[in-house]
């Protein structure tokens, strides 16, 4: 029988109710005084993020895991902009979501994302609830040690990143040579996209096999962080920042590494010239990077301006989406009840006929609100699928994000890592999701499984590893 952590229950009680009736007063929210009921919402969005900063300290949730992950980049992408109104009034933006949508479909679409955002936060904190004290093993057996792992790592690394930075490499000079948009006209199969993406598969399984060598890890994190600082010169940034964060969680948890102190002051400084870049890039879409105004603009975003703003500004900007959705549902689209989460399976068979196109495309919510050059986003696309009822999959799905979470981390504590292997594509996919849709989850999840099972069953035979407690370097025999 399952024993209920009483602590964590409590503060997952306590957290939950008074969620919820901060939710409940945002209602009493009048459009008389539109820009003042933006503030109220900033300010209480701003509370909110606070109780679950101590909420995940308490109950001993990671701001870098999987299940914190989705939470913070939902506040971020969803509700910055009302954040910004509250803390800085005098603020310039450059794209107000606010002037360009229904002012009740606006604060309706930040209280729906409120609302949505502290579900899931609670689903998360629910399973903590019940979640058991990790122990080591004292024997493990495994189909890969270290030493295996590390070197089908580098395999399936070589054969894929090469392909990765054809495409990278090649955004960024067709960028350079016709702008930013032009990038999307760049057509890459999908097969060969798809093995291209794998070489995060790879990237992992090489860090993660690296555990008792840190100079390797340390080299081979660096080598892989600048190279997708260096993409985003195609104007591009969201994959690009999914898989830094998904590497710098994964180089965390291998090597243990402690945030407090002067590594605390240094993350700081990193995240703040970071936006100041993120920002530049941003501009970068309307500048010629052929000029030294663009580097001149870098140096602008980081020491004049304030890149935090713009990033949370910019960023924020996803709850158009949001917006776009409930406007879209009300007078054109039906709700779909979640028909899109079984249709996108069709993802996964050859694309030879128009029909199939269709499915997908129609499996596409982003697709089916006709609007050009708009990004998806998890909060619309859990609108389109159940409106209000989205109440109880929101809970759900934070639950579920912390099984997922514990299983991860029980496995780098294990020096067990077949769950984490099998699901790097699954991870991708939740943590894009934010600013995507659900249509890239089936197709990445399975045949990235398919192609590590296919991997590891080619190159790996069957080796016990000895007693962890006993010696270190008996995991890479």
């Amino acid at each position: 029988m399952t024993n209920i952590n009483s602590k964590y229950a409590s503060i997952t009680s306590l957290y939950t109710l008074v969620s919820l009736i901060l939710y409940l007063c945002l209602n009493f929210l009048k459009l008389d005084n539109y820009q003042a009921s933006q503030k109220i919402i900033g300010f209480v969005v701003i509370l909110q993020i606070t109780l679950t900063f101590i909420a995940f300290l308490m109950l001993k949730i990671e701001f870098l895991s999987l299940s914190g992950s989705f939470v913070w980049l939902n506040y971020l992408f969803h509700l910055s902009q009302p954040i910004i109104k509250a803390v800085s009034p005098q603020y310039d933006f450059a794209f107000d979501v606010s002037i360009y949508v229904f002012p009740a479909t606006y604060l309706e679409s930040l209280k729906y994302s409120y609302l949505m955002i502290i579900l899931v936060t609670s689903g998360v904190m629910f399973y903590k609830c019940f979640e058991k004290e990790t122990v080591y093993k004292k024997y493990m057996y495994s189909t890969i040690s270290l030493d295996n792992l590390f070197k089908i790592g580098s395999i399936v690394f070589s054969c894929t990143f090469p392909i990765e930075m054809y495409i990278q490499i090649n955004r960024i000079l067709v960028a350079r040579n016709s702008g930013y948009l032009a990038t999307f006209e760049v057509e890459v199969s999908g097969l060969i996209s798809l093995l291209a993406t794998f070489s995060l598969i790879g990237m992992v399984m090489m860090l993660l096999g690296s555990k008792h060598h840190f100079l390797r890890g340390n080299i081979l994190t660096g080598f892989y962080l600048l190279f997708y600082i260096i993409a985003m010169f195609s104007g591009g940034r969201m994959w690009q920042v999914i898989k830094i964060l998904l590497i710098l969680y994964y180089y965390i948890k291998t090597y243990d590494i402690k945030i407090k102190g002067k590594n605390l002051i240094l993350i700081v400084v990193i995240g703040y010239l970071g936006a100041g870049f993120m920002s530049a890039v941003a501009d970068f879409r309307a500048y010629d990077v052929q000029s030294s105004d663009y580097i001149l603009q870098i140096i602008s975003n980081v020491f004049v301006n304030n890149p935090i703003l713009q990033i949370m500004e910019e960023f924020g900007g996803s709850v158009y989406t949001v917006a776009l959705t409930i406007q879209k549902t009300v007078f054109e689209l039906p709700v779909s009840f979640g028909k899109q989460f079984l249709t996108n399976f069709v993802s996964l068979v050859p694309n030879l006929s128009y029909k199939i196109s269709e499915i997908l495309d129609r499996s596409n919510y982003v697709l089916l609100l006709k609007m050009p050059n708009i990004g998806g986003s998890f909060v619309g696309e859990i609108y389109y699928s159940f409106k209000y009822f989205a109440i109880f999959p929101a809970f759900l799905i934070g639950f579920i994000l912390q099984y997922f979470t514990t299983k991860i981390e029980n496995g780098i504590k294990n020096t067990d890592f077949h769950f984490i292997i099998y699901t790097i594509m699954f991870q991708y996919s939740v943590v894009s999701w934010v600013r995507g849709s659900s249509a890239i989850f089936y197709r990445n999840t399975i045949f990235g499984m398919i192609f590590i099972y296919v991997i590891t069953k080619i190159l790996v035979r069957q080796i016990p590893l000895k007693e962890l407690g006993e010696e270190k370097k008996g995991l890479e025999t």
